[in-house]
């Protein structure tokens, strides 16, 4: 669903367009093919906006699964700012680690305890919101226009339930969004731990807080929060600005025999 290319120079590149691939009962594994929203290329003017990918999974443990590590197997959304990866809902593992991968945003919600989110990127990414896009309807009523807004990155912690994203050569990472992998308050539940790494420089701004606090408990000790980890490497110098909360808490407890849980690291 890539933009069209021009060769006429005072034109830009046209802007690429919306793939859905929605699964009610069951996993979706790229294997084979690349996803290219992309904008078409321009001979002398710019490439057009990219566009947007959307993937969503239910049923029990449908995990979403990337394999190869060439552009021939990658989601590719560039061109402006615009291109957009959201995971708008998955109830398994989300593993979509092809280096080759290359968008500007990301979102993502996961939505059974204990899965995880793995995202790598070529170079520059921005956790933020993606917004809900599409138009088409299939032929037993399913819309492929989402009911929301993708916005951040969320999973409901547990043991298992971790963000990495890694945005790689000198690419910088910008979380705009909140980063959340707080548990389901009840028992004594471990906040999801979270990784971010970036060749270049890191930034928590905007709305951007990282939350990994522990499950909040009535009847038992609180759980511990989730292990958080932020690393800049050598490929270019760059500063990691932490502009907002980053809370590695442990869960409250409203029982008064139990202790509150112990932070995380």
């Amino acid at each position: 669903a890539a933009g069209g290319a021009t060769t006429t120079g005072a034109f830009n590149g046209g802007a690429g367009g919306v793939v859905t691939i929605s699964n009610a009962n069951g996993s979706i594994l790229l294997t084979a093919g690349a996803i290219d929203v992309s904008g078409g290329t321009s001979g002398a003017a710019t490439q057009g906006n990219a566009g947007t990918v959307q993937l969503k999974t239910a049923g029990t443990n449908s995990a979403i699964t990337q394999t190869g590590d060439t552009a021939a197997t990658a989601i590719l959304a560039t061109g402006g700012t615009t291109g957009s990866l959201a995971v708008v809902s998955a109830t398994g593992d989300v593993t979509l680690t092809n280096d080759t991968n290359d968008v500007a945003k990301v979102g993502a919600n996961i939505a059974t305890a204990g899965k995880f989110f793995k995202y790598t990127d070529a170079n520059a990414l921005k956790i933020d919101t993606v917004t809900a896009v599409g138009t088409l309807t299939s032929p037993l009523g399913t819309a492929a226009l989402p009911v929301a807004n993708t916005s951040g990155i969320t999973t409901l912690g547990a043991v298992g339930g971790d963000v990495v994203v890694n945005a790689l050569s000198t690419g910088t990472l910008d979380v705009n969004q909140a980063i959340l992998t707080t548990p389901a308050s009840g028992a004594a539940t471990v906040g999801g731990s979270v990784t971010l790494e970036a060749g270049g420089a890191i930034e928590l701004a905007t709305s951007g807080t990282i939350t990994t606090t522990g499950a909040a408990s009535t009847g038992t000790v609180g759980g511990v929060g989730g292990e958080i980890f932020i690393n800049h490497t050598n490929a270019a110098a760059g500063n990691i600005t932490i502009g907002k909360n980053v809370t590695a808490a442990g869960g409250a407890t409203t029982t008064g025999a139990f202790n509150g849980g112990a932070g995380g690291v």
